[in-house]
Parts: C-alpha cells; structure tokens; sequence
C-alpha cells in the first residue's frame, strides 16, 4: 500500500525509522537538558568544572559520579538500539576503534565540548562534510582522474575543519556561538526598584573628599 505518498516499500521503512530515531533524540534532549538546569545537574557540572571545589561545596562526589556514569550508559544503551534498529545488522567490526571513537571525537570538537547544543551542531557537520566528500571523489573520477591513486579527501576535508575550528573557534561551533551572543546581547541588571544599575565610567576616577580638620 501507498503511505505518505511513496510507494516504495524501503522508502517508507526509512521514512518510518527516521521518525522513530527523531522522536527519541529529541526526547534523549530534553531530558539532559532538563537534568543539566536542575539541581543535581549542577552539582555535575561543578564536579566536572573543579572537583575539589565541588566537594569542598558539599557536593556528594560519590553520588553525583554514579549517577552521571547512569545516565550516560543509559544515553548509550539508547543510541545503541536505535543504530541497530536503523542498520539491521550488527557485527563485531561495527564497534571498533576507527569507526566509532574518531568521528565521535571530531564530532565533539567541531560542535563544541561540554555544550550540549555542541554534540548535536558537531553530528550534523560530521555527516554532511562526510557525504559532501564523496560526491567530490566522485566529481574527481568524472574528470578523467584515477582516484585509486589518490588519497580519498574524507580525512583531509576533516584535518583542514579541525584546523580552522582549533584556531579561530577553540570551543566549538556552539562556543564560538555563545562568544557573539554576548558580544551582541548585553544583559544590564536591574535595581530592587525596576531601576537600571548605573556602571561607573572606567575612565572617571572616584573623588574622595579629604578629612576637614
């Protein structure tokens, strides 16, 4: 039967699982969200910040760890399932070093470490540069040239995107993001009154009156 106006059977199983795989990343979002802006979710990040600090803090190291290592299996355990869901197949070269831990890590430093909008921004650039490549091996090999010899540009297009993410933005795409954001939106606070708190000009010094007498 036709759905969704595709008559394609593998097309709407894709379509079915695209779906499927969206709904529980957005849920997986809204979750660590939620726990990052609660209370144990700031005791985490000021165990990750400065651990002596937090515990001198009151932070509840042992606690706190179980419960970010809970989590993040549980994150995984997810992540896993719908892979496989999508794949298939699973196999033992599915979960090696190269193919797992390389494009997490570049990932992660093109997005942004320690942002969660980072991994989302560095997953989506990963796959686009990844597909964007082979269609320029491709482009190459309609010209004549033998990309047998040559390298493929995957690696390369990723080396020249690290490179230029490690100079001009160290902390990601999501810090390089956040850095404009508060050069741009300036936050004044205001007074118990409504009032806005007046800031003292750098450049006038404060006169202090002499003692009379």
């Amino acid at each position: 039967p036709t759905r969704l106006g595709i008559d394609d059977t593998s097309d709407q199983q894709a379509i079915y699982r695209y779906f499927v795989i969206a709904f529980f990343t957005a849920l997986a979002f809204l979750v660590t969200r939620n726990l990052i802006k609660s209370r144990p979710g700031r005791a985490i990040i000021a165990i990750r910040d400065n651990e002596t600090g937090a515990a001198v803090s009151g932070v509840n190291l042992q606690m706190y760890k179980t419960i970010t290592f809970g989590v993040s299996a549980a994150l995984g355990g997810l992540a896993g399932v719908l892979w496989a869901m999508n794949s298939g197949f699973v196999a033992e070269q599915d979960f090696q070093f190269a193919p797992l831990a390389i494009p997490l890590l570049i990932g992660l430093v093109i997005g942004g470490v320690g942002t969660l909008e980072g991994s989302l921004i560095g997953a989506m650039v990963y796959v686009f540069v990844n597909e964007w490549s082979k269609g320029v091996d491709d482009t190459v090999g309609d010209w004549g040239v033998d990309i047998a010899n040559l390298e493929k540009l995957t690696p390369s297009v990723f080396g020249i995107i690290l490179i230029l993410v490690t100079f001009f933005a160290p902390g990601g795409i999501a810090g390089f993001a956040k850095l404009l954001k508060r050069k741009v939106v300036q936050i004044i606070p205001q007074g118990p009154a409504g009032a806005a708190v007046s800031t003292p000009d750098p450049g006038v010094e404060d006169v202090v009156p002499e003692p009379v007498g």
